[in-house]
């Protein structure tokens, strides 16, 4: 095979590694409701107690599931672009549960300047001039001191890069409360968030009933809260991008069990809730003991998880009703108040604010389930011409848009995407929101664990590139024609006049100066294809030894097994190196293979897929039709059958199909 075909397969084959999804999503996106921050436990009475353990009396407050989407951040440049938690200075924040990202409060020193709307002394009236969104009444208008006339000063200033800077929602602005700080505060974290102010931040929400009020969240104690708290006030701001502004209330799905599952937080709820008032030591063990639509997995919520059920266009009461009938005013929360820790967050849902109420007393409870961050394994990428690039989601069997833009080419590495689109660079996605890498475009990419290796063609910027996760470096400024890695080793091929070169971390040493025209990598072994005037080689790490004057049509390896597709006379078909000897699997020629698990998965072409079962040494046929591609994921394997057929999936047992739409490009997370 020629050299430039063998090159464009093997670019195509690293494109694979990234996808989406070619139809309107008709489900909302996943935003996880973040932890507290709370990881003490207390008695009733208040005194902190080590954490009890499951069966114990006081199992199921909030220090017992601190790990469930746990609060964290990371600080981003003016470009958006990630930076390590000692850095400074930083611009803005970005949550890594929801994957908001969140304006940065400088120069706090007593002294307002509204020429730096990011002054942490300003103080704002609330005003929004749109009818559909201002609660039926705008506010108090200012003259560059009022929230509207704030937000577009950050607009206008493309602060971060971005002009879709936003006020946050009330559940958004509390989703960034720390309630393991006490009063007075402020209840965030300083690290990320310096320059807070212990007093209130307006929301965007107006009070469904009162209109002259609008949400907001005081960081003193870290409630939601409206009265007294009139648009005509001058109360401070805080400004948020990304993320789904609306609407106010959110989308259910019933059942039929006597459970509901919120569509945009992904928490499954108890529907009636206790039919008495419970103690929270009553509280915590009721949901603990529940047994409910097969699932024993219930705990009490956290305060921000109570709060999230909260639809703030709603009063008396304020959630919905037509999925959570006969609601009573107030339900206690898992979550201890440090303030006077004898006490526990609830809500109120009659009005939809927070409050705390003594343990002792309590309230109703309604228990909660599930609600992690998925797993990005086995995530299916797909990009298709008329919807952009997309993610399947296996566990769910759903398909969310990540962008309207479809990417070059992309690569997984664990659960994070790595994209270039041409023009605009080259992103990562990490699961919750996209971050800019560079403005140049990859020609190739390869990962090795946490670490990306980029070959940029482009002006200032040529040669191999090396991505930490924090910081780019400059391997060389020559271009290979081809790149694999073999744990944290990179092996590159710089084509005829320089040959094939290791990168060890530290140097560079060539290994040969004869030009491959494939390899693939098995632990510390390299196997090498040099062409016809020179066949298949291996190197071992030390010395090449010659495994075949053949020359293969593809290659792929499992463990210390080589499997090779020949196509010359008296070697023709597929073989396997076993690391001592040949052996014919079949005399056919694939079109294309893949390893995963124990399994070796083949396309003859006209005769379909057809699986090698390595346990069994036997083939069978999985399906008579022809695909396009192939990704393995464990033992499922997604396989895109062109525009007449889509996407389908192999779990092992069964065909399932995932679009008929057909798409550019795919990849797999591992």
């Amino acid at each position: 095979m020629k050299r430039k075909e063998m090159t464009w397969i093997l670019v195509c084959f690293a494109l694979l590694f990234f996808a989406a999804y070619a139809f309107a999503v008709p489900v909302p996106v996943i935003v996880p409701v973040p932890n507290t921050g709370q990881t003490r436990c207390y008695s009733v009475g208040g005194s902190e107690i080590t954490c009890p353990s499951p069966g114990q009396a006081l199992y199921g407050q909030n220090a017992n599931y601190a790990t469930i989407n746990e609060m964290s951040y990371t600080k981003l440049d003016g470009n958006g672009v990630a930076l390590s938690d000692p850095a400074s200075p930083w611009v803005m924040v970005r949550d890594n549960v929801t994957g908001l990202t969140w304006e940065l409060k400088t120069k706090m020193d007593g002294v307002k300047d509204y020429s730096n709307p990011h002054d942490a002394d300003n103080t704002y009236t609330w005003y929004d001039s749109n009818p559909a969104t201002n609660g039926g009444y705008a506010g108090t208008p200012g003259s560059g001191t009022d929230t509207e006339d704030f937000i577009n000063a950050l607009n206008d200033e493309l602060y971060g890069g971005k002009n879709d800077w936003r006020l946050p929602t009330v559940k958004e602005l509390t989703y960034i409360v720390n309630y393991g700080i006490p009063y007075p505060g402020p209840t965030i974290n300083p690290d990320f968030f310096p320059n807070t102010q212990q007093s209130f931040y307006w929301s965007s929400i107006s009070h469904a009933n009162y209109k002259i009020y609008a949400w907001g969240v005081p960081f003193d104690y870290g409630y939601d809260g409206y009265y007294n708290f009139n648009k005509d006030h001058n109360y401070y701001v805080r400004a948020v991008r990304g993320g789904q502004p609306g609407p106010l209330y959110t989308e259910y799905s019933d059942n039929g069990d006597g459970t509901v599952t919120d569509k945009f937080t992904d928490l499954m709820w108890q529907q009636a809730g206790s039919s008495s008032n419970l103690t929270w030591e009553q509280s915590l063990a009721y949901c603990e003991n529940l047994n409910l639509g097969g699932y024993t997995d219930w705990r009490l919520p956290t305060i921000k998880e109570l709060r999230s059920l909260v639809d703030f266009s709603r009063y008396s009461p304020s959630i919905n009703t037509t999925f959570f009938p006969n609601t009573q005013t107030f339900y206690c929360s898992s979550t201890t108040y440090t303030k006077d820790t004898y006490n526990a967050w609830g809500v109120y849902f009659n009005d939809g604010y927070d409050g705390y109420g003594s343990k002792v007393n309590g309230g109703y409870v309604r228990a909660v389930r599930g609600g992690q961050a998925k797993s990005a394994a086995g995530s299916l990428a797909a990009s298709f011409t008329s919807s952009g690039l997309c993610v399947y989601n296996p566990d769910k069997a759903t398909w969310t848009q990540i962008s309207s833009v479809n990417p070059k080419n992309m690569i997984y590495s664990g659960s994070t995407l790595y994209a270039g689109f041409g023009a605009s660079g080259l992103r990562k996605w990490d699961g919750l929101a996209w971050s800019q890498l560079t403005s140049a475009n990859p020609e190739n990419m390869v990962t090795s664990g946490s670490t990306l290796y980029a070959n940029f063609a482009s002006s200032g910027a040529s040669g191999i590139w090396k991505w930490d996760g924090l910081a780019w470096s400059q391997l060389t400024s020559a271009n290979p024609e081809n790149m694999v890695t073999s744990g944290s080793t990179l092996y590159a091929d710089f084509g005829a006049f320089y040959g094939l070169y290791k990168w060890d971390g530290l140097a560079w040493s060539q290994l040969t100066s004869v030009n491959p025209e494939n390899m693939v990598t098995s632990g510390s072994t390299i196997y090498a294809d040099f062409g016809a005037s020179y066949g298949l080689y291996k190197w071992d790490g030390a010395a090449w030894s010659q495994l075949t004057l053949a020359n293969p049509e593809n290659m792929v390896t499992s463990g210390s097994t080589l499997y090779a597709n020949f196509n010359s006379l008296g070697a023709s078909g597929l073989w396997k190196w076993n690391g001592a000897a040949w052996s014919q699997l079949t005399s056919a020629n694939p079109e294309n293979m893949i390893y995963s698990g124990s399994t070796l998965y083949a396309d003859f072409g006209a005769s379909g897929i057809w699986k090698w079962d390595v346990t069994t040494s036997t083939w069978s046929q999985l399906k008579s039709l022809n695909p396009e591609n192939m990704l393995p994921s464990g033992s499922t394997l997604y396989v895109d059958f062109g525009a007449s057929y889509g996407i389908w999936k192999w779990d092992g047992g069964s065909w399932s199909q995932l679009t008929g739409s057909d798409p550019v490009i795919m990849a797999v997370s591992n």
